[in-house]
């Protein structure tokens, strides 16, 4: 009788198989990180360009324009620091209505270029709260007084 139907023969044929569906998992799986990290440069490469919010790790808020990507660093121009905004719940809230009361809201003189590190969220902001954003004057005083 062939060694192929004994057993022993059984089991080398299923382990062979185990091995074999598992190497092609693993190459299924580089397939797909690769398919995921061009879709993921793609959707940057469209926000390139655009306004944004952008919240760092130690929890600041800033805004301006997104210049590059690169990990958890962000290059913005035109960038704003956010001391304090009123009129809208959430920095979400805020990026895609505005403030209905931008006199009322703290942000610092714009700055040409500015690097963030240990970026944690990027939100794009409307043309409906970029118009109520851009009214919102320069605050002069810096952050001595409450900044609430």
């Amino acid at each position: 009788m062939c060694d192929f139907l004994t057993m022993k023969g059984w089991w080398s044929v299923i382990g062979g198989a185990n091995v074999l569906i598992g190497l092609w998992l693993m190459v299924e799986a580089i397939r797909y990180r690769r398919k995921s990290a061009r879709l993921d440069r793609e959707r940057l490469d469209e926000q390139i360009g655009q306004r944004v919010m952008v919240r760092t790790r130690s929890y600041s808020v800033f805004t301006g324009t997104l210049e590059y990507r690169g990990g958890m660093e962000v290059l913005l121009s035109n960038a704003r620091l956010v001391l304090h905004w009123e009129g809208a719940e959430t920095l979400s809230h805020l990026a895609v209505y505005g403030t209905p009361m931008p006199e009322a809201c703290r942000f610092s003189a714009p700055i040409s270029e500015m690097l963030l590190l240990d970026v944690i969220l990027i939100i794009p902001i409307t043309h409906e709260a970029a118009k109520s954003i851009d009214e919102i004057p320069v605050d002069k005083d810096g952050c001595d007084r409450d900044c609430g």
